[in-house]
């Protein structure tokens, strides 16, 4: 496995782990419901900020979670 910095390149491996993400595990995750994400919207969850870290995990090739803090 492989966690490191999320870059902006990290786009469709954190689309895909919100689209397999479960509403239970969101909600468990981000604690609040969020039943609906919009899968254009992405690009802000990998985008380089100040105010912001972000990891991400990789197992090979198949991205399995990512986090934030502020």
């Amino acid at each position: 496995m492989l966690v490191r910095s999320i870059v902006p390149s990290d786009e469709d491996a954190y689309r895909a782990i919100l689209e397999d993400t479960s509403a239970e595990d969101r909600y468990c995750r981000f604690f609040h419901l969020v039943d609906h994400f919009d899968p254009d919207e992405a690009q802000r969850f990998v985008e380089t900020r100040p105010d912001m870290i972000g990891v991400i995990a990789f197992d090979g090739d198949s991205p399995l979670g990512a986090a934030h803090a502020r």
